[in-house]
C-alpha cells in the first residue's frame, strides 16, 4: 500500500513539473497583445506601420449621424458630383499661384455674417437661394453650402464660388446648365447687396484659373463639374447690373 500512494505521489509530482513548463513555454513563444489597428508591424522591414487617421462625416441629410471611414489618400478620390448613378471626382480650380493679383479685393472678415457665412447668393432663374462660406478647403465648405475660393475677393472685383451639382442634397449647382445670358444673380454680404447679369457661358480646364483672376469691375464667377468630363469645369461669369 505505501508503494502505490508514493507511486501516485510521485506521478502527480511529474505532471506538475509538465504543467509548469507547458506554461512557461508559452509565455516566452507568444507576442505580448495588441489592439488591432493601434499598433502594425510591417514583416520585411520589423518596423512600426502608422495607421490611416480614421474620418467622420455627418450625414447633410440627417443630422448628428456621422459616418466613419479612413481619410482619402489625395484629393482627387474626394467624390464630386454623382449623374446616372455613377460618381465623378471633383477638385475645385487648382494651381491658384496663375492668378492674377492685380485689381480690387476684399478680405472675407469684411463680409462675414454672424452665422459664419460670408455671403448668400440668389439666382431665381434656378431656384438657387444659399449662403455662402470660405473655410481652408473648399470642398468642407462645399458639403454645407456654396463654397468661396479663397483666392478670390469676397465682395468688391471678382468673388470666385463654386458648388456640386448631381442628385445629392447639398448639389447647389445642380441646374446651373440651365442658366442663360442675360439671367440675374444676386449677391448679399454684410456690406450690402449686388445685382449681377450673366455675361459668360463657357466650359474651361480645371486649371484654368483666368475666369477667376482679380479684376477692377465687379464680377460673380460660378463654376461646378461637368458629367463625364472630370478634366473641366462648367463657368458662368457675370457682371455688376447697370455698371458699364
Amino acid at each position: 500500500m505505501k508503494k502505490i500512494i508514493a507511486g501516485v505521489a510521485a506521478f502527480a509530482a511529474l505532471m506538475s513539473l509538465v504543467l509548469v513548463f507547458i506554461g512557461t513555454s508559452r509565455m516566452v513563444g507568444e507576442p505580448e497583445p495588441t489592439v488591432k489597428a493601434d499598433i502594425q508591424l510591417d514583416p520585411a522591414s520589423n518596423t512600426v506601420v502608422e495607421p490611416k487617421p480614421t474620418l467622420r462625416v455627418e450625414h447633410p441629410d440627417e443630422p448628428g449621424k456621422t459616418s466613419k471611414g479612413s481619410v482619402p489618400d489625395s484629393p482627387s478620390s474626394q467624390i464630386g458630383s454623382v449623374q446616372n448613378g455613377t460618381s465623378a471626382p471633383f477638385v475645385p480650380q487648382t494651381s491658384p499661384d496663375t492668378v492674377k493679383v492685380k485689381g480690387n479685393y476684399t478680405l472675407p472678415e469684411k463680409t462675414q455674417f454672424e452665422d459664419g457665412s460670408v455671403g448668400w447668393l440668389y439666382i431665381n432663374s434656378i431656384g438657387v437661394s444659399t449662403p455662402v462660406y470660405e473655410t481652408d478647403d473648399e470642398m468642407e465648405a462645399m458639403r454645407i453650402g456654396i463654397a468661396h475660393y479663397k483666392t478670390t475677393s469676397a465682395w468688391d472685383g471678382n468673388i470666385g464660388l463654386c458648388a456640386h451639382n448631381g442628385n445629392a442634397s447639398y448639389s447647389y449647382f445642380r441646374d446651373l446648365t440651365k442658366v442663360k445670358s442675360g439671367d440675374e444673380i444676386r449677391y448679399e454680404t454684410a456690406l450690402g447687396s449686388r445685382t449681377y447679369v450673366v455675361e459668360s457661358i463657357r466650359e474651361i480646364s480645371q486649371t484654368d484659373w483666368s475666369m477667376l483672376s482679380r479684376t477692377e469691375d465687379n464680377r460673380i464667377t460660378l463654376t461646378t463639374c461637368i458629367d463625364g468630363k472630370p478634366e473641366h469645369r462648367l463657368c458662368v461669369q457675370a457682371r455688376e447690373k447697370g455698371v458699364q
